[in-house]
């Protein structure tokens, strides 16, 4: 499977936690994702490189949610939840659709 920059990744998983056991950066909003909450995480190699991370569940599900609105199933095409407060279109669709994940971001109605 090749990823957004054509590197090749071998091995990808993910899973829900229910209960991190101490905190971590979301990788959606960039905020702390605080010890004890519930997060999704990640991990995957790609060419020989292990990455793994975690999300809020809101700021995961906003951001697959986007994706499938713009029909993007990874790959160069997925746009990452941190890039929407530079395309006005999507921020303005994340400030409707999820708001506590906006604001989470410090997105407000205001002009982009």
């Amino acid at each position: 499977m090749a990823d957004a920059e054509g590197g090749e990744v071998s091995f990808f998983a993910t899973r829900d936690v229910k209960a991190t056991r101490k905190p971590h950066r979301c990788e959606g909003c960039g905020k702390l994702i605080e010890a004890a909450a519930p997060a999704w995480y990640f991990s995957l190699l790609q060419d020989g490189e292990f990455y793994a991370g975690y999300y809020h569940p809101d700021c995961r599900a906003a951001e697959v949610e986007l994706n499938d609105l713009q029909g993007n199933y990874g790959g160069e095409d997925w746009t990452a939840l941190s890039l929407i407060p530079e395309e006005p279109e999507d921020k303005a669709w994340l400030i409707e659709a999820h708001p506590v994940v906006a604001a989470r971001m410090g997105l407000t109605g205001g002009a982009a």
